[in-house]
């Protein structure tokens, strides 16, 4: 009897008239499948109770909030004020809302994680939302999603496509008393999102199928500014298929052989 009858048969109750399939099956299976290859993907697949699990290990973190349906935005990048990287150090990519129409009217103001795609690369990304109130005559003029990725790129992106998964939230927009202070706190949520994207449950969520689309530089002449809200189970769900350790898609940016990926 071939093994995969044998495990089967201890592992569950089988009706004659499948068992009577499995071997034409197996026989089917082709040689080159017989030994396994030397590199192979672990795989964890997510239900409602892990990421119950994840999300109360996240919570008693304290820095951060997993979000009940996360933001997922993909759209030009619009020229922005000069004030991110000229006033701050910390350079941002701006989408308005205005690209959504009101879609986005109905998100908190504050200061958000994810993980964002552009120049089909997936990186790690700090995104505030709302007018930046502490540039007294000078707030942005609309409701807007400027987003920091932690990465160090030599040129801008100006009007080509970023996508944006937005997975938890630090903290809510507010004034500040100094430039010293919001500078302060900026690198503050900078690190939270660099330490809180490699623990769960937002670790897993860099595989998200909607990501991976964005891996492939979207057609925005076509397609149109992108919004989304994604379940989180949804997108713990989302691993990319596996055939005897052979990825069906795009990996994403920094994959490992041999890890959770």
């Amino acid at each position: 009897m071939p093994p995969l009858v044998s495990t089967l048969l201890a592992t569950l109750t089988i009706s004659p008239r499948a068992l009577a399939l499995i071997p034409m099956q197996c026989t089917a299976r082709p040689a080159m499948h017989a030994s396994p290859p030397s590199r192979s993907v672990r795989m964890v697949r997510m239900n409602a109770g892990s990421l119950a699990e994840q999300v109360k290990l996240a919570v008693s973190r304290g820095a951060s909030s997993p979000l009940d349906t996360c933001p997922a935005v993909c759209g030009a990048v619009a020229t922005g004020f000069g004030r991110g990287s000229k006033k701050l150090g910390v350079p941002t990519a701006n989408l308005p809302c205005s690209l959504f129409q009101t879609t986005l009217n109905d998100l908190s103001c504050g200061v958000y994680i994810g993980w964002a795609v552009v120049r089909g690369s997936l990186y790690k990304c700090v995104a505030n939302i709302g007018f930046s109130p502490t540039f007294v005559d000078a707030e942005n003029p609309e409701k807007m999603v400027e987003a920091h990725l932690l990465h160090v790129f030599h040129d801008d992106f100006y009007h080509e496509p970023l996508a944006l998964l937005l997975v938890g939230f630090i903290r809510a927009e507010r004034k500040f008393n100094s430039f010293d202070e919001l500078v302060t706190t900026i690198r503050a949520d900078i690190e939270t999102a660099r330490l809180e994207l490699d623990q769960p449950p937002y670790h897993s969520m860099r595989h998200a199928r909607w990501l991976r689309s964005k891996l492939i530089t979207p057609d925005l002449d076509s397609t149109g500014p992108v919004f989304e809200l994604l379940p989180p189970a949804d997108l713990l769900a989302d691993e990319p298929s596996t055939a005897d350790g052979i990825i069906v898609g795009l990996p994403p940016a920094g994959f490992e052989w041999g890890s959770i990926f």
